[in-house]
């Protein structure tokens, strides 16, 4: 009898952490994972024909795309995960329906396209927070991607201090000066980060 209840307990221990380990997926799949719309951690908000889209980048995420892009080797990838370290990344995209470029939408003056690239280059982060439950976090770094007309939208990439409530969701906040919408609130659920899979660089 002793045998088999330890025997039980010995199935029931490995399916409860096999249940509880995370699955692992290949660089690929997992750069795929994390910017399926499904997944929780890209959202958007649309005013208009004016969109906002926020990409929640977990470390692995920009170690894979740096992968899968031959930035870094495979034996690299632990040191460049180290040198990421705890920042918080994230791109916010910029999508205008009705032009080819978002510093030239709706133009008063052409002198207003250039005080747009100064705004988005320089002075952006000001207008940007990543709120966790009661703790608010500046935006530290950004940087205005140039498309020259090339696409409707433009991504800057951000990076925010590191996490203080681990639990809380992140409630990114954009405080529009370009197009008047206000302040844009885009939130990324913590339960989406708790489920997100791990990478195998096998």
């Amino acid at each position: 009898m002793v045998v088999l209840n330890r025997f039980l307990f010995f199935i029931i221990s490995s399916v409860f952490f096999m249940s509880c380990e995370k699955t692992k997926l290949s660089p690929n799949d997992y750069v795929n994972w994390v910017e399926d719309n499904d997944n929780g951690l890209n959202v958007s908000k649309d005013f208009k024909g004016i969109s906002f889209h926020v990409l929640y980048k977990p470390v692995n995420y920009i170690v894979a795309k740096e992968f899968l892009n031959g930035g870094v080797k495979k034996n690299e990838t632990g040191k460049r995960i180290t040198e990421l370290g705890n920042m918080q990344y994230v791109t916010l995209r910029i999508n205008v329906s009705n032009s080819n470029e978002v510093l030239g939408a709706n133009l008063k003056s052409q002198n207003e396209y250039y005080e747009r690239l100064e705004y988005y280059m320089n002075n952006i982060q000001d207008d940007l927070m990543l709120i966790e439950d009661k703790d608010t976090l500046p935006c530290l770094l950004s940087h205005f991607e140039r498309n020259y007309g090339l696409a409707p939208y433009n991504d800057i990439v951000l990076a925010f201090g590191e996490s203080i409530n681990k639990s809380a969701d992140k409630l990114i906040v954009f405080n529009d000066r370009v197009f008047g919408t206000g302040p844009v609130m885009l939130k990324i659920n913590n339960k989406n980060l708790k489920n997100a899979p791990s990478v195998s660089w096998n």
